[in-house]
């Protein structure tokens, strides 16, 4: 009998969802989607937008590609990677034990752990969920690490603490790794399978996880680096390897649809997987973000002001390539849910774009075009001169509009991980005709060079990278000396 309700009320959205974004070309919700639809058309624009009101979806578009090669589209149904917005579901599920009266948010590590360091032990769930407990961001060399759990969390115990507990605010994965093995070692159940038992089944999630979720071939969707590069589906790697990786675990990296993440919303909204106290207790600003105060840390989520002067309760979340911002209205009873699959820092902003445009009508923000990062790389990719060529015609096309140093050290090594060196060295080469002085640039220049093998010209690009040094904050320093090791062992095997 729930599945048949849950199918029928989605039916019901969905019909007014298509009632909804045919309304005129001057209403709010259309100017968003034909914003967003020209930036299909002007930067590439690819990844989806949801609109909530109350119990309804208001507009569900969705734009651009999910495979390029394939050319095949995004759809209502494609799967996003969404980030960090995974805590609000590891933050939800505690409170449901402390409900359950299995735990309370006053439990400390000690309770939960053994051996825990003196430092740590008294460390509360009220801290870890807060990012108060300046526990250490993360452990491990990546999303994929797949380190032994009892290594993973021994690492994490044993790191420094940034801050006493309860002293501060610092923004930590491993903190929401630890709660999600609180509620395996509590409920004995695999987290992905309490969250998806006790949170998305009653919602009527079910296309929302790691790997339990019943995703078809054509619901993935590839991701692109800087707008650029394919990376594959997230729930591809996921199935390759066949387990989720604590340095991602519960703080980072299930995947939904934007149907889904709606559904959630509104379990949220009508109180249907917590009580109304462990709602608040969620969307409480619980500890500032910053000194201002201008933001807070509730559970899960982030809580400011609106131009309104109306409580948003927020969070985003992103791996580098994908991007995911869920914004809840709640003063104003409305929810904005957004994903893409190419970030780049100019469509970052694409849901509180959204936000602002739906309050003001006089408000018409800048057109989405191609970030320049990206510009870049594709003028290298097509580029079928000579490399000297290549960075001569970055310099005098380009110098003018290039600003910042970011956007062609990006490029160029966006370029050396995907294996076109010869289409690198001239890009971050440009770079250093533009900022000369830069010793991280002189940095990156000298990792492509040994990439190349190079050897000679890498030891004078990490010489001249340390020559460079910014005393206050030469966070390239540690690499380009360790680099200038490794090419005297080259040069001296014995």
């Amino acid at each position: 009998m729930q599945i048949v309700r849950t199918l029928c009320v989605f039916m019901a959205v969905f019909s007014s969802a298509q009632l909804a974004s045919a309304d005129t070309d001057s209403s709010p919700l259309s100017r968003i989607d034909n914003y967003l639809a020209k930036g299909v058309e002007q930067e590439g624009f690819s990844g989806a937008l949801l609109i909530a009101e109350r119990n309804e979806i208001a507009l569900h578009q969705s734009y651009g590609m999910a495979d390029r090669d394939q050319q095949r589209p995004i759809t209502a149904d494609s799967v996003f990677d969404i980030g960090s917005v995974t805590k609000q579901f590891t933050a939800a599920a505690i409170l449901l034990l402390v409900e359950q009266k299995q735990l309370t948010l006053s439990d400390t590590l000690a309770q939960h752990f053994k051996g825990v360091p003196k430092d740590k032990r008294h460390i509360t769930l009220h801290q870890l969920l807060t990012h108060s407990a300046g526990i250490t961001d993360s452990v491990g060399d990546g999303d994929f690490d797949h380190m032994p759990t009892d290594v993973f969390f021994k690492q994490v115990l044993a790191s420094p603490l940034a801050f006493e507990p309860g002293t501060g605010f610092r923004y930590s994965n491993t903190g929401y790794s630890l709660l999600a093995r609180i509620i395996e070692l509590q409920s004995e159940q695999e987290y992905e399978q309490f969250v998806r038992e006790h949170l998305f089944k009653p919602a009527g999630m079910n296309h929302t996880g790691y790997l339990l979720a019943n995703w078809s071939q054509d619901q993935r969707v590839s991701g692109y680096q800087l707008g650029e590069f394919s990376v594959g589906a997230m729930t591809e790697r996921y199935q390759r390897d066949g387990k989720i990786s604590w340095v991602l675990k519960g703080n980072g990296g299930i995947n939904a649809t934007m149907t889904d993440m709606f559904l959630w919303y509104r379990a949220l909204r009508n109180h249907t997987v917590l009580t109304p106290h462990s709602i608040d207790l969620l969307t409480r600003p619980h500890v500032k973000e910053n000194p201002e105060g201008r933001s807070h840390y509730a559970y899960g989520w982030a809580i400011f002001k609106s131009p309104r002067d109306t409580k948003i309760v927020a969070h985003n979340g992103s791996n580098g390539i994908f991007y995911f911002d869920f914004i809840w209205l709640k003063d104003e009873d409305k929810a904005i849910i957004y994903a893409t699959n190419a970030l780049t820092p100019n469509v970052q902003e694409v849901g509180l774009t959204a936000e602002r445009m739906l309050f003001d009508d006089a408000f018409t923000p800048d057109p989405l075009t191609l970030h320049l990062t990206t510009e870049l790389l594709r003028v290298a990719q097509a580029h079928t001169g000579s490399p000297d060529a290549l960075e001569q015609k970055i310099v005098t096309a380009y110098a003018a509009r290039i600003d910042h140093p970011a956007y062609l050290n990006r490029a160029g090594l966006a370029l050396v991980r995907n294996g076109q060196i010869q289409q690198a060295l001239p890009l971050l080469r440009a770079n250093l005709a533009i900022f000369p002085t830069d010793g991280n640039l002189w940095d990156s220049l000298g990792e492509a060079y040994f990439t190349n093998a190079q050897y000679s010209q890498a030891k004078e690009s990490f010489e001249k990278a340390l020559a460079f040094k910014d005393p206050d904050r030469c966070y390239w320093c540690s690499n380009s000396e360790q680099m200038l090791k490794r090419i005297e062992k080259k040069s001296n095997p014995l």
